[in-house]
């Protein structure tokens, strides 16, 4: 799933469960569950990400980056749900994150291997353009919540 997406989940989680002992590890978790529905992504169907896939999901990255500070900006001046926002957007970004380093770098190490496999496993492919459609729809139901 891209990256915005899963952003919008954490902003859901964050404004809708105050409790950052409980929101943040469902942001976590989240990401996960978001990666069972099908769904398509710039690594659908590929064995390797060419540079212009890459400044996609720069791109990606960069819109659910403004998505998460717009909200962690919004919840300002209360700096305790601004806190919760952001660590939930990051939470639930962060298993994709730590796979950046093999996608931009080409390192990788037991960690990065095995969190590799392991969503692998747990991804749910469409392809494009019927692989945009739940994630579209995710992004929408986010927003009429949190609107």
């Amino acid at each position: 799933m891209l990256a915005t997406p899963h952003t919008a989940m954490g902003v859901l989680i964050a404004t809708k469960i105050s409790n950052p002992w409980l929101a943040l590890p469902l942001a976590f978790l989240s990401h996960f569950a978001l990666d069972l529905v099908p769904h398509w992504d710039f690594f659908s169907f590929r064995d390797e990400i060419g540079t212009k896939e890459k400044l996609k999901v720069v791109a990606d990255f960069l819109v659910g980056l403004s998505l998460g500070m717009f909200f962690t900006l919004r919840a300002l001046p209360d700096q305790r749900q601004a806190a919760i926002i952001f660590f939930s957007c990051a939470l639930a970004n962060l298993p994709d994150a730590v796979e950046a380093p093999y996608i931009f770098l080409g390192y990788k190490n037991r960690f990065i291997d095995w969190m590799i496999k392991f969503q692998h496993r747990l991804h749910s492919r469409l392809r494009y353009p019927w692989g945009l459609v739940p994630q579209i729809l995710l992004l929408a139901l986010c927003f009429a919540l949190l609107l």
